[in-house]
């Protein structure tokens, strides 16, 4: 019987001992897999280099005592990686009467999701002429010191205000960065030669919002514009190192920029940049109410623009959508429906929470305005939204009344915050996963909605998926 325990005590000994060690090596492998995938899809070298790293911080050196760590990619999604730990050399305690030493290996496969893209599946972003009637939008942004009840909560310096250089009261959510927008690169594309343009590109006041594309000053002085385009890189995580490509293209500056009151050219194609691909992917391009370099900011404001790119050749191209977030303004006729492009949300999101924010909804001046979300199949989505006070009712069918002329005031969310959320089913499929925003106006309203949107799916962007 003592030689039995003996056996079983032994046996329990390198078992746990066993367990302990592949306990280590998955936590390594783990480490090592979630910072490795911020490289992919384009630098797998780097990627391997950082995984390694890691690992060795964690206790596992490759090429030491036989150790391996292996990066390796995942057939048909370029946004994972596997990382493969393997130690041959795990020495065994009172199991040495069999062999003196086990393998333990373990792997980790981490994926990263992207920005959901904004408001376009095509390669411009906006209308590309006068009186278009799709996508129904133009682009827009408003300048540092106009109130940011008028619909850009992120641009403007103000909560309130009565000039065109200085506030009444700050706004917390103001940032100087303007609007990122992507112009994505299909892959394969390199080598051909890429053409970015922007659409009305300077300011010029009609005097009317709904005029033409609807540049508007509350406050005379004009608005200062700057457009610059960015370098792919490696990281399509992180869009704030790109190098700018200013005095890099074949055609264009690469960064447009218009001081406030200059005017030029309106209702017409402007060049940004023409230049040869190198990377595929995202090329960030960047739109402020300021110019680059200049601390003085001046504009009571709004302008309006489009983007479009064109890729030489045959094949794919380029698509052109915002990140983070959208700035717009809508100028739907009187009357009827209009429906606007809002975000793709593909498959691999199931499950997830799609949650959508929309800045100042259903401006205008009469009429009722009632907004509803809009699966890819064309159907309206099941959601939970919040009230002017910022709480969220129940789930239900996702039509909201956004204007009404029995409230005061009448826009109901008139400087306010509107977020929706949309549980994603286990089952979510799409092969075109596009949803929409649909407004159904009543007979003689007259829609001007300058609004901003952003739609993100709750949860780490970089996790683990095995």
């Amino acid at each position: 019987m003592l030689g039995v325990l003996m056996t079983m005590t032994a046996l329990a000994v390198d078992v746990g001992s066993f367990y302990s060690r592949a306990a280590e090596v998955q936590k390594a492998a783990d480490a090592a897999a979630l910072a490795a995938v911020v490289w992919m899809p384009d630098d797998v070298a780097t990627a391997t280099t950082v995984a390694r790293d890691v690992a060795g911080r964690n206790g596992f050196v490759h090429g030491t005592n036989g150790i391996t760590v292996v990066v390796s990619t995942i057939a048909g999604n370029p946004r994972q990686v596997r990382v493969t730990i393997n130690d041959p050399n795990v020495p065994t305690i009172f199991g040495r009467m069999v062999t003196d030493h086990v393998s333990i290996g373990r792997d980790s496969v981490a994926e990263y999701v992207l920005a959901v893209p904004l408001g376009s599946p095509d390669a411009s972003f906006g209308n590309t002429a006068l009186g278009a009637t799709s996508p129904n939008f133009w682009a827009a942004i408003n300048g540092p010191y106009t109130a940011k009840s008028q619909g850009d909560p992120f641009a403007t310096r103000c909560t309130t205000s009565t000039s065109a250089s200085s506030c009444q009261t700050t706004n917390p959510e103001y940032r100087g960065s303007g609007y990122l927008y992507a112009v994505e690169v299909p892959a394969g594309a390199a080598g051909r030669s890429l053409t970015v343009e922007i659409f009305d590109a300077p300011f010029n006041n009609r005097g009317n919002i709904g005029t033409e594309t609807g540049d508007y000053q509350w406050y005379a002085g004009g608005l200062p514009l700057t457009y610059e385009l960015y370098e792919g890189d490696a990281t399509p995580l992180d869009n704030a190192d790109n190098p700018t490509l200013q005095g890099r293209c074949s055609a264009g500056p690469g960064r447009l920029q218009y001081a406030a009151g200059a005017g030029g050219t309106s209702n017409a194609w402007s060049t940004l940049c023409t230049f040869n691909v190198v990377h595929t992917g995202v090329y960030p391009l960047r739109v402020r109410s300021a110019i680059t370099g200049l601390p003085t900011e001046t504009g009571h404001a709004t302008a309006s623009y489009s983007i479009r790119s064109s890729l030489t050749g045959g094949g794919a191209q380029a698509r052109v959508y915002g990140l983070g977030d959208m700035s717009i303004i809508t100028q739907a006729p009187a009357g009827g429906d209009s429906t606007f492009y809002l975000a793709e949300v593909a498959s691999i999101h199931a499950g997830k929470t799609f949650e959508i924010e929309l800045f100042d909804p259903g401006d205008g001046a009469s009429g009722t305005y009632d907004l509803s979300i809009l699966q890819p199949d064309g159907s309206v989505a099941n959601c939970r939204y919040t009230n002017t006070s910022g709480t969220f009712g129940a789930n239900g069918g996702c039509t909201i009344r956004t204007r009404d002329p029995a409230l005061n005031p009448p826009n109901k969310y008139n400087g306010l915050w509107l977020t929706i959320r949309v549980d994603l089913p286990t089952t979510y499929s799409c092969v075109t996963c596009w949803w929409k925003v649909r407004y159904a106006f009543s007979a003689g309203s007259q829609p001007t909605d300058r609004t901003t949107w952003r739609a993100s799916i709750l949860g780490d962007p970089v996790h683990l998926v095995e």
